[in-house]
């Protein structure tokens, strides 16, 4: 199971008024439910310390 910020970013109807705020909710939501966070934006989360990032895109 993982935390995917586009199925929860998605779900938004309108925009958020800090983008800020929105991160750190979504990396505070991953981190109580102990999931990783998959994003394409992994630089907006990786100075967030014990949260565990995937990037499904980056190409291996």
């Amino acid at each position: 199971m993982r935390l995917l910020d586009t199925d929860i970013l998605s779900e938004l109807t309108k925009p958020a008024p800090n983008p800020v705020v929105s991160r750190r909710l979504l990396a505070a939501t991953s981190l109580e439910a102990r999931l990783p966070l998959v994003t394409r934006n992994v630089r907006h989360f990786e100075n967030i310390e014990g949260l565990d990032l995937e990037n499904w895109f980056e190409q291996t």
